[in-house]
């Protein structure tokens, strides 16, 4: 599913959320696929997600 999402044309968007990046996020990452690796505080991690447009919860 992340390799046909990654290499497709679409204007879609999938936000994943993970303890561990799955190796083919990586291996897509650059090809239209980012990737944001979050550490600190729960508090910390939302402003980060609203200062880049995004919405999130706890």
């Amino acid at each position: 599913m992340f390799k046909l999402l990654g290499e497709a044309s679409h204007q879609s968007c999938l936000l994943l959320t993970s303890r561990e990046k799955p190796a083919e996020v990586g291996a897509l990452e650059g090809s239209g696929v980012r990737s944001l690796h979050l550490t600190g505080s729960a508090e910390a991690a939302l402003a980060l997600i609203e200062s880049r447009g995004l919405q999130g919860g706890q």
